[in-house]
């Protein structure tokens, strides 16, 4: 018995030889991850499972079996991918705020707090003060660490002097006028 051997031509020797020309369209290999799945899939159930946990990143990559690093990178690589994973973010955040409302309309004080400190921060519902004076600089005056009320008076004095005085040179001048 003698064993027969056939030698394997690459496909596009064969083409060459079949036509005479180069085969016109070049197909690009598909990539396949570890378990032999094209990246277009992977990234298709990666947008299923974050709809699934809300955009919740790790365990979206868990649920696939890919890791976190894969999902950054097909983001960093492909815009239409990290598109969809925008709009499951937008999706996960309207949920977020509905709840919020359900939860504002059932009187839920911690939900109406949290509502007024952040969506309400511009009508005075905040835990910080905001100042903005204008007024002759004197010194620059920087707080790293919090105030003890005897300090927030001293300034506060000092504010009004310096609102006061810039009143009055505005009405001297209007006077003047």
């Amino acid at each position: 018995m003698t064993k027969k051997t056939t030698k394997k031509t690459p496909i596009k020797k064969v083409a060459k030889k079949t036509t005479g020309k180069k085969s016109p369209v070049k197909k690009k290999p598909i990539k396949r991850g570890k378990a032999g799945r094209s990246s277009h899939s992977i990234k298709k159930d990666l947008i299923s499972a974050l709809e699934a946990t809300l955009g919740v990143v790790t365990s979206a990559c868990s649920m696939v079996g890919v890791t976190t690093r894969s999902h950054y990178r097909y983001m960093k690589s492909d815009k239409k991918y990290a598109e969809d994973v925008g709009m499951v973010q937008n999706t996960a955040l309207d949920f977020g705020e509905t709840l919020l409302y359900k939860a504002m309309k059932k009187e839920k004080l911690a939900a109406i707090i949290f509502y007024l400190k952040t969506k309400g921060a511009v009508r005075g519902f905040s835990e910080n003060m905001t100042v903005n004076q204008n007024v002759k600089s004197v010194g620059h005056i920087t707080q790293n660490e919090p105030m003890d009320l005897e300090t927030w008076e001293k300034l506060g004095a000092e504010s009004l002097k310096n609102q006061d005085y810039a009143l009055e040179q505005l009405l001297k001048a209007r006077d003047k006028n």
